[in-house]
C-alpha cells in the first residue's frame, strides 16, 4: 500500500475578514497530496506575520476533511494583519491576512480646554478625536452642543460668540464626552463721542455722550467712561459728560475707556466790552522817529476777551508821540504823554517817555593846521539813531598828543610843539576825533647821532644823522644840513654824514644847519683781525738750525699795520723763536705763534735729525708687513724709514699690527691692505694703486703730502693734497687737510 504525501495547503476560513483589536477570528486550512485528495493526521504549523496578539496553539492536526484549525487573538493596534499555516515538505504557506478595526470610543479629546472671545460674532474651529480603549481612532460621528446658546452656538466644531457670559460646549462620542469651556468678554476697540462739536455760552452746559464697540463693531453697554477737559479755563466737564463753558475759547472735550479715548469740540463765546487793556503798559523812546505797535483787548463782564470788538486811539500829547488808528505810536520829541485806547464807554493809557540817546558824534573841522602857540576851535553835533540832532548834549574834550597840542573844556585847541595831534569830542561811550597839525619856526640848534664813534679798520664806515629844532625844541622838517671833517686824513664825510676811517687818530664829524653846527667826536685805531705768515711750515735736519719767519698784521679790510707780533713756540724743546727767529733744538713738532689783538698764525716746524732707510717691498718671504726678509734691504720699516710697495709683486703687504714711517708710496697697481690696524704716516703719502683697510686707518700727524685711494684718514699735523684723492673718510683731529686746488672726495 503505497503512503501520499502532502503537495498543498489553502487556508478555507479566516482569510481576508475584518476583526475587532483584541478580538478571535478562526483560522482554517486544508491539506492535499499530489491527487488533491484531502489528507489526514498531518501536522500544521502556525504563526503570526503581522498584527499581533496569539495563536491558541502554533501546531494542530487535520482532521478526515484534512482541516486544521486554530484561533487567533489579534492585537490591539488597528491595521493589516497576517497569519500563515505551513506544512513540513510543502514550499508553499496558506497565508491570512485579515483588517483590524477599532473599538468602540472610550474617550473623546477636544483640541483646546478654553475659547476666549473678544468681540461678538467672532468664530473659532475646535477638534474633537475619539479613540477606543487601546488608544485607536475610533471614528464614528462627534455630537456638538452648547449649555447657553445666549451666550455661544456650535456647529460641526465651529463656536460662535453670541453675547457677554460664560458656558460650556461639549463633544460626545458614544458614550464618552468633553467639555470646552467658552468664555465671551467683549473688549474695546474705538469709542466715539457725540455731539462731535457743540457752542455753549459762558455758564451754559452742553451733555455729551460716549459709546464703546468690540472689535466687530457690536456696542459694549456695560462701558464706563472717564471725562475730562482739555483747557479748564474754557469748559468743565463732569463725570456723566456734562461741560460747562467758563471763558470764551475752545476746549476739547475728552471721554477715556481705558488706552481708548475720543474727543468732542466745544467752544464757549462771550458778551459785550466791559473793559479795555493796552499792552505794553509804559514804553520808552530814544529817538525822534522811532515807532512802537500797541494793542488793546476788549473784555466782557465775566473776563472773557470780545473778538472784533472797535477801538480808537490818541496820543494825550501829540508833541511828544502821535498814534495812528492801528496803534502804532511814533515818538515826536522829548517828553512824556500818553497813548489812549478806547471802547465804548471804556478806556485804557499807555505811559510814554522820549528822551533822545547819542548814537554818532561827529567833531568839525576835520583837519586843521595851526602854528605853535596859536589856537583852533573845535565844535561837535551828537545825533540819536535816527539822525536827529540833539539839543543840549555836553562833550568832553581831549587831545590825544599834549605835547604837540591841548584843548579845553569848550573844545578850543592851542598848539604846542610840531607835530600832529588828534582832538576828541566824547558824550558817554561815543566820540569823534579831528586831526590837528601843529607847524614850527626856523633853524636854532642841530644834534648829530651818534654823538661819538670808533673805528677799528681803515675804510670802516658809519653814518651820522643830524636833527634840526627851532627855538621851541620842535624838530625842523626838510633842513638843509651840511656835513664836514675836521681832519680828512683821520676821517672824511660825505653829504649823506656817512663817514670813512682813512688813517689812524682823532677827528670830529660837523653838521652845520645855517648859522648853527654840532661835532660827533671820531676815533680811528686799527685792530688786527689777521696776520699772515710766512713760511706756514718749515723741516729742519739738525739742531741749531734757524729760519726767519714774518708775520704780516692787517685789520678787518685788509690794511696793513705798524706794530709788533707777540712769537711763541708750542714746544720750546723742539723749536725756540726770538723775535721771527726760529731755532731747531731736538727732534719733534711745534708750532711758531704771532698773535697781535685778538689774530693769531702760526708756523709748522719739525725737527728730524736722524737718517732713514728707503725700503721696496718684495713680498719674498709672506705678506706680514713687520717681515724683515720681504723688504729690501731686509729689516722692517720704522718711523723714519721712506717706503715703497711697487707693482708686480705676487704678495701684496698686509698689516697685522700697528706701524709707523716716515713716508709712504703705493705704485699703480699695486695694493697695501691695512686690515683692522693704523699705520702713521710722519710725511707723505702717495698711492697711484691703493691703500685700502676693514676698520684701520691712515695716520697722518706731522707735515706731508697725500694723494690717490686711501681708507679712513685721521690727520694730527698737516695734511696737504698733491693730487686727486679719494678718501673712504676723514677725521681732523687738531690737524688740517688742505686741497691744494686738487680734487678730494670722500666717499661714504
Amino acid at each position: 500500500m503505497e503512503t501520499s504525501t502532502p503537495a498543498a495547503i489553502e487556508a478555507t476560513q479566516g482569510a481576508n475578514g475584518t476583526v475587532e483589536v483584541a478580538g478571535d477570528v478562526t483560522l482554517a486550512a486544508r491539506v492535499k497530496d499530489s491527487s488533491g485528495a484531502a489528507m489526514s493526521g498531518v501536522a500544521v504549523h502556525w504563526s503570526i506575520v503581522s498584527g499581533g496578539g496569539s495563536l491558541a496553539s502554533t501546531s494542530t492536526t487535520t482532521d478526515n476533511s484534512g482541516t486544521a484549525q486554530v484561533v487567533w487573538t489579534v492585537g490591539t493596534t488597528m491595521g493589516a494583519g497576517e497569519a500563515r499555516a505551513s506544512v513540513s515538505g510543502v514550499s508553499s504557506s496558506a497565508s491570512f491576512p485579515v483588517t483590524l478595526t477599532p473599538g468602540p470610543a472610550a474617550t473623546v479629546t477636544l483640541s483646546a480646554d478654553t475659547a476666549w472671545f473678544t468681540a461678538l460674532d467672532d468664530t473659532a474651529t475646535y477638534t474633537a478625536a475619539a479613540e477606543d480603549a487601546y488608544g485607536n481612532d475610533a471614528g464614528g460621528t462627534i455630537a456638538w452642543a452648547v449649555d447657553d446658546d445666549q451666550v455661544a452656538t456650535v456647529s460641526d466644531g465651529l463656536v460662535t460668540a453670541v453675547g457677554p457670559g460664560e458656558t460650556f460646549a461639549t463633544a460626545t462620542g458614544g458614550t464618552a464626552v468633553d467639555t470646552l469651556v467658552v468664555v465671551v468678554a467683549q473688549e474695546p476697540v474705538g469709542v466715539t463721542v457725540s455731539p462731535a462739536a457743540d457752542t455753549v455760552a459762558s455758564g451754559n452746559t452742553r451733555t455729551f455722550s460716549a459709546d464703546a464697540a468690540d472689535a466687530n463693531g457690536h456696542g459694549i453697554p456695560s462701558a464706563v467712561f472717564t471725562w475730562a477737559s482739555s483747557d479748564t479755563l474754557v469748559a468743565v466737564v463732569d463725570a456723566t459728560g456734562v461741560a460747562t463753558g467758563r471763558a470764551v475759547g475752545s476746549a476739547s472735550i475728552v471721554a477715556t475707556l481705558g488706552a481708548l479715548s475720543d474727543t468732542a469740540t466745544i467752544t464757549v463765546t462771550a458778551g459785550g466790552a466791559a473793559s479795555v487793556v493796552v499792552s505794553p503798559g509804559t514804553h520808552s523812546f530814544a529817538a525822534l522817529d522811532e515807532t512802537h505797535q500797541f494793542t488793546a483787548t476788549v473784555y466782557d463782564g465775566q473776563g472773557n476777551v470780545v473778538p472784533g470788538a472797535s477801538v480808537t486811539w490818541s496820543s494825550t500829547d501829540a508833541g511828544v508821540v502821535t498814534v495812528d488808528e492801528s496803534g502804532l505810536a511814533t515818538a515826536a520829541g522829548n517828553g512824556s504823554a500818553g497813548v489812549v485806547a478806547s471802547a465804548g464807554g471804556v478806556a485804557d493809557t499807555a505811559a510814554v517817555t522820549v528822551q533822545q540817546e547819542a548814537t554818532a558824534v561827529a567833531v568839525s573841522p576835520a583837519t586843521a593846521t595851526v602854528a605853535s602857540g596859536a589856537t583852533q576851535a573845535f565844535s561837535a553835533e551828537a545825533t540819536d539813531a535816527n539822525s536827529h540832532a540833539i539839543p543840549g548834549a555836553a562833550f568832553a574834550w581831549a587831545s590825544l598828543d599834549t605835547t604837540v597840542a591841548v584843548v579845553d573844556a569848550a573844545g578850543v585847541a592851542t598848539g604846542r610843539a610840531t607835530g600832529t595831534a588828534l582832538i576828541t569830542a566824547t558824550i558817554g561811550a561815543l566820540s569823534d576825533t579831528a586831526t590837528l597839525t601843529v607847524t614850527a619856526g626856523g633853524a636854532a640848534s642841530v644834534s648829530v647821532s651818534p654823538t661819538s664813534h670808533s673805528f677799528a679798520a681803515l675804510d670802516d664806515t658809519q653814518q651820522f644823522t643830524a636833527t634840526v629844532y627851532d627855538d621851541h625844541g620842535n624838530v625842523v622838517p626838510g633842513a638843509g644840513v651840511t656835513w664836514s671833517s675836521t681832519d680828512d686824513g683821520v676821517v672824511t664825510v660825505d653829504g649823506s654824514g656817512l663817514a670813512t676811517a682813512a688813517g689812524n687818530g682823532s677827528a670830529g664829524v660837523v653838521a652845520s644847519a645855517g648859522s648853527v653846527a654840532d661835532t660827533a667826536e671820531v676815533t680811528v685805531q686799527q685792530v688786527a683781525a689777521n696776520i699772515f705768515m710766512m713760511p706756514l711750515e718749515a723741516v729742519f735736519t739738525a739742531a741749531g738750525d734757524t729760519l726767519r719767519a714774518q708775520a704780516t698784521p692787517i685789520d678787518a679790510n685788509g690794511h696793513a699795520m705798524t706794530g709788533s707780533v707777540t712769537w711763541t713756540s708750542t714746544n720750546s724743546g723742539v723749536a725756540s723763536v726770538t723775535d721771527g727767529l726760529v731755532q731747531a733744538v731736538a727732534d719733534g713738532t711745534t708750532q711758531i705763534v704771532a698773535t697781535m689783538d685778538a689774530a693769531a698764525d702760526s708756523l709748522v716746524v719739525t725737527v728730524l735729525t736722524s737718517t732713514g732707510v728707503s725700503r721696496t717691498w718684495t713680498g719674498s718671504a709672506g705678506a706680514d708687513w713687520l717681515t724683515p726678509l720681504s723688504w729690501s734691504p731686509v729689516g722692517h720699516p720704522n718711523a723714519s724709514d721712506s717706503v715703497s710697495v711697487p707693482s708686480g709683486t705676487q704678495v701684496s703687504p698686509m698689516l697685522n699690527a700697528n706701524a709707523a714711517v716716515a713716508r709712504v708710496e703705493v705704485a699703480g697697481g699695486a695694493t697695501l691692505n691695512l686690515q683692522g690696524h693704523v699705520l702713521e704716516v710722519l710725511f707723505d703719502v702717495l698711492a697711484d694703486g691703493a691703500i685700502t683697510a676693514t676698520t684701520g686707518r691712515l695716520l697722518v700727524s706731522e707735515t706731508g703730502s697725500v694723494g690717490g685711494t686711501l681708507p679712513l684718514l685721521e690727520v694730527t699735523g698737516i695734511a696737504e693734497a698733491s693730487g686727486p684723492t679719494t678718501l673712504s673718510g676723514l677725521r681732523l683731529l687738531g690737524g688740517t687737510l688742505r686741497t691744494q686746488g686738487q680734487r678730494v672726495t670722500i666717499r661714504p
